[in-house]
Formats: C-alpha cells, structure tokens, sequence
C-alpha cells in the first residue's frame, strides 16, 4: 500500500510497485509472491522475471527476496455489491446456503440413481455372460454335430 496525497486525510490506495498505477482487480490479473507477500500486476511482473529468459532464481523486485516461478500465484477476489445493504447481502447470503443445501439433495438424488444404474449394468452384464456361454455351447454342439455328420458320410 502507498499513501497517496498531502495532508492529514490518510487516503490509501493500492499501486503496483513497478508501474505505480492503481490496482483495479475487477479488470486486471494480479499475482502475488508468496515468499513475501508483494502484490503486481501480472504482466509488469512477467516483465520484470523476464518469463521468457531461461534464469531459473528470480527475485522480488521490491524486497529482493529470492524466489522462482512457482511461488508466483494469481490473486482472486470476491466482490459484495456496494449499492446492497447489509441486510440484503445477508439476505444474499441465506439464498445462497439455500442453493448449497438444494444442490446437495441434488448430488443425493444423483448418487441415488448413478447407484441404480450400477446395479442395472452389473444385472446386464451377468446376462450377457450367460448368454455368451450359451452360445458357446450351442456352437460346441453344431460343431460336434458337423464333425458327426462327416464321419458318417465319410
């Protein structure tokens, strides 16, 4: 965080450390280092590692602590609609545990019928073995019968 402006009103924002311009994360990827917790733009950082140079360590451009690639990790962020009152956010909120409950009884419901329709495959299955085997045998016969037949004409 930089404090911008004079005087005593202790307006903070959020810049990037490389480019100083203002964070907007509804419209611009982040990326935080995890080592130490710094917090960019994502292309001024790919700018600053040089993502296409073959250097293996980089380090933060404003602590300077070591790191590499994989400690580099996207910021997400969750947005409360500022022109909601906090009743309505709560409100938003109870909508939304009801849809997790009614999404769960439908994962049950599912799992219910995924589990039938197991049990119809393996049901099926041993039919078809059966009849597999029979066919067998009745080709063992045909054959044993041909076989027969050409002994006595033979």
């Amino acid at each position: 965080m930089v404090h911008c402006g004079g005087g005593g009103d202790g307006f903070t924002k959020t810049i990037c450390s490389l480019c100083c311009k203002d964070f907007d994360p509804v419209v611009e990827d982040l990326q935080v280092i995890s080592i130490c917790g710094h917090v960019f733009h994502e292309l001024c950082l790919q700018e600053s590692f040089g993502y296409y140079a073959t250097k293996k360590r980089n380090s933060c451009p404003v602590c300077k602590q070591s790191c590499n690639l994989n400690d580099v990790v996207r910021v997400y962020f969750q947005w409360a609609d500022p022109n909601l009152s906090q009743s309505q956010n709560q409100r938003s909120s109870v909508e939304c545990e009801e849809d997790s409950e009614a999404l769960r009884q439908e994962v049950r419901r599912l799992e219910a019928v995924a589990l039938g329709v197991a049990s119809d495959l393996e049901l099926k299955e041993e039919e078809l073995k059966l009849v597999k085997e029979e066919c067998w045998e009745l080709e063992k016969g045909i054959k044993q019968n041909k076989y027969n037949s050409s002994d006595e004409f033979g």
